[in-house]
């Protein structure tokens, strides 16, 4: 070999090499990339619950309830196996409320018809038993399917979630 091969051969392992370390620095952002992806999914996942969390009693007390209490913890509905996130109490016409609510973020049609089903089971004495359902995102006429169903819902809304609720008989229940 000359000394003319031996220089273009040096050449192409010196661009090898460079190739070789800008893999390298790409392999290292792609795991900072992954990394971030983890923390926003992460993130993400929390946001339902924490939004409702500190929505909750606000958006409770705009609809005229009193003594109103949110807490987020895994609370069995009455008469059912079904397990929600969060849990809240309220006074409206000297009447006692407990709000079931189950966070989604994507509200699916088999959410609204497991929770409804269980949220007409659950019997108290001297209580009204309402069933929240929160999602960030309701697929198509899910809202107003809930709402026939007897759910109220709750969703974001600019900064803030915005509550709907269903009547019954002229009356909000």
């Amino acid at each position: 070999a000359t000394l003319d091969d031996v220089v273009k051969k040096l050449d192409k392992l010196d661009k090898l090499l460079d190739k070789l370390d800008k893999l390298d620095k790409l392999d290292k952002l792609q795991e900072k990339l992954l990394k971030a992806q983890e923390k926003m999914i992460y993130t993400l996942s929390k946001f339902p619950e924490g939004f409702t969390r500190k929505a909750i009693e606000k958006a409770l007390t705009k609809l005229g309830f009193e003594k109103v209490e949110a807490m987020e913890a895994e609370v069995k509905i009455p008469g059912s196996e079904k397990i929600v996130d969060f849990f809240a109490i309220g006074e409206k016409n000297n009447e006692k409320w407990e709000f079931y609510i189950e966070v989604k973020t994507t509200v699916y049609p088999e959410d609204i018809k497991d929770f409804s089903e269980a949220i007409k089971k659950a019997k108290k004495e001297n209580v009204v038993i309402q069933g929240i359902l929160s999602g960030v995102n309701f697929k198509k006429n899910l809202k107003s399917q809930a709402l026939k169903k007897g759910l109220w819902i709750m969703y974001p809304s600019g900064n803030a979630l915005k509550i709907e609720t269903s009547e019954i008989n002229g009356k909000t229940k």
